[in-house]
């Protein structure tokens, strides 16, 4: 299984294969996003898996950056349409909830959406399985804590003095295509080619629609 992930600030490619994830490749920095095919190409010859070995793609389809966000999906749709198995997509919160720790029962997974604001949403961990959301994602200003959750994972929660004076524990995450690779190898994710034409963004774009 191949993962993709340009929405969030550490974009990353990796391969998992039965329950084992055999290489992430990832890149910090401007532009990075230009980067994905770079990675994803570098990770399939990591995990010595050819492109045509693949039995699935997964992207991450927001929010988070614009243009990371359309590439990965565009680079899924193609690979799926080029023969590389099933695809699916899972949203930033939901690959951020994939890396939250095992025991964390309740918690939310944050966004940065710039301006002072963060894209918030909660999540529940079943007996058995991945987190599943447990709300729809709310928007809150930097020194507005999430509600009714006492742990956030999310990169650059770190940085949220607001919420640690009240006690909120962040956890700070590393790439994200390495936990989503392993969910799919490991049969949790519903295959479905539908997000690839509906990516996340929860604002509308900072521009008003041309007159008549």
């Amino acid at each position: 299984m191949l993962a993709l992930d340009g929405s969030s600030p550490i974009p990353s490619a990796a391969v998992a294969v039965a329950g084992r994830v055999m290489a992430e490749r990832s890149a910090g920095g401007p532009q990075t996003s230009s980067r994905l095919l770079s990675l994803l190409a570098a990770a399939l010859a990591d995990a010595d898996v050819p492109r045509e070995a693949l039995a699935g793609v997964v992207a991450v389809r927001g929010p988070g950056s614009f243009t990371g966000t359309r590439v990965a999906l565009a680079t899924a749709l193609g690979l799926h349409l080029g023969g590389s198995g099933r695809v699916a997509t899972l949203t930033t919160f939901e690959a951020l909830a994939l890396t939250a720790p095992a025991e964390w029962g309740r918690f939310a997974a944050a966004v940065d959406a710039l301006r002072g604001e963060w894209f918030v949403q909660p999540f529940e961990r079943p007996p058995k399985g991945r987190p599943r959301a447990a709300g729809e994602p709310q928007l809150r200003v930097a020194t507005q804590t999430p509600a009714a959750v006492e742990r956030v994972v999310g990169h650059g929660v770190a940085s949220l003095t607001a919420w640690r004076a009240v006690g909120v524990t962040g956890c700070e995450p590393g790439p994200l295509s390495g936990a989503v690779a392993l969910a799919a190898s490991l049969g949790e994710l519903s295959w479905s080619a539908e997000g690839l034409e509906r990516p996340l963004y929860l604002r509308p774009p900072a521009a008003l629609p041309a007159g008549r």
